[in-house]
Formats: structure tokens, sequence, C-alpha cells
């Protein structure tokens, strides 16, 4: 019987796998995390462009009067997100809805903003 003779090409193939294995998971594993990483940086961007089209809530302000003074009540469309009031001490107290806590504020921008946050409803521009 006559013993089959292996091409030298195909000889130089199976040298080059058996002698660098090492190199080439390495450089698959290297692939495998540029991709990843790109793709991560594509959904980044995909988000932050998402992000970019969010809507400001409409914030209204309206006020009531009140046994010491004026109430004054945020609202997002129909959705009372909480009071306001200026106390005799010269501070302004806002309360959120569904909290029983009353925060002290020293201006009435602030008692507005810590109501809007509270709410999950600040939206910083970034522009």
């Amino acid at each position: 019987m006559k013993a089959k003779r292996r091409s030298p090409l195909r000889e130089e193939k199976c040298d080059r796998l058996l002698l660098n294995p090492i190199n080439e998971v390495t450089q698959m594993i290297v692939q495998d995390e540029f991709d990843n990483q790109a793709s991560a940086q594509a959904e980044f961007e995909e988000y932050v462009d998402h992000l970019a089209d969010a809507v400001s809530p409409e914030i209204e302000i309206d006020s009531v009067p009140d046994d010491l003074g004026e109430l004054y009540r945020v609202w997002n469309g129909s959705q009372l997100l909480g009071t306001f009031y200026h106390n005799i001490e010269g501070k302004w107290i806002a309360q959120p809805c569904n909290s029983d806590k009353r925060h002290c504020c020293d201006t009435s921008d602030s008692a507005l903003l810590l109501i809007i946050a509270v709410n999950g409803l600040l939206v910083a521009d970034v522009a």
C-alpha cells in the first residue's frame, strides 16, 4: 500500500494553526472586544439622540388664595405635582404631591424646582 503524501500547502496551513493558536485566539478576542465597544458606542449615541428628542414637560403654575397668603400649585397638564407657599418667616415651603414632607427653600424658584425634580420631570438642556 502506498502512503498518501500531503501537499506542501496543507502542511503549511496546519503548521501555522498548530504553532500560533494562541495568537489567533487572542486576535479573535481582541476583534470581538473591538466589535463590542463599537456596538456599545453606537447604542450610546442612539440613546443620546433619543434623549435629545425628549420634549420638556409643560409645567404650569397657578395660585389660590389661602388664609395666610397665596398657595401656588404646580401642574403638568392636568396632574397636580405639588404646592408651595411663602411662610411668615420669609421661607418658601414646598410640598410635592404624594409626600407628607414639607421642604424649606430660600426662593420660590428653589421650591418650584424641588417639586419638579421630586416628580422626575427635571430636564437638563445640553445645548
